[in-house]
């Protein structure tokens, strides 16, 4: 069933461990390919479960936030870096 395979990841409490791919994406605003660009070079925080990727979102969760942190707040693009020059 193609519900079973989008379905986020959850403890037995209910709680949302851990996202697929799609729900990643949709959780962060950004295009399922530049997900699949920051999984394949292994910037942002992810699992492998055999062949399934999963996102937990406690690692997601912070990764944002250091992400928000590096780029002062702006509205940089995940996948820009900044250009020299000192704060």
């Amino acid at each position: 069933m193609e519900g079973d395979r989008t379905r986020s990841i959850r403890a037995v409490s209910g709680v949302v461990l851990a996202l697929r791919s799609s729900e990643a994406a949709k959780a962060l605003g950004i295009s399922p390919r530049l997900l699949a660009t920051l999984v394949a070079q292994n910037r942002i925080p992810h699992a492998r479960i055999n062949r399934a990727v999963v996102f937990p979102v406690a690692d997601l969760t912070r990764w944002l936030s250091e992400q928000a942190a590096k780029s002062n707040g702006s509205s940089m693009p995940v996948g820009a870096s900044q250009s020299g020059g000192a704060a």
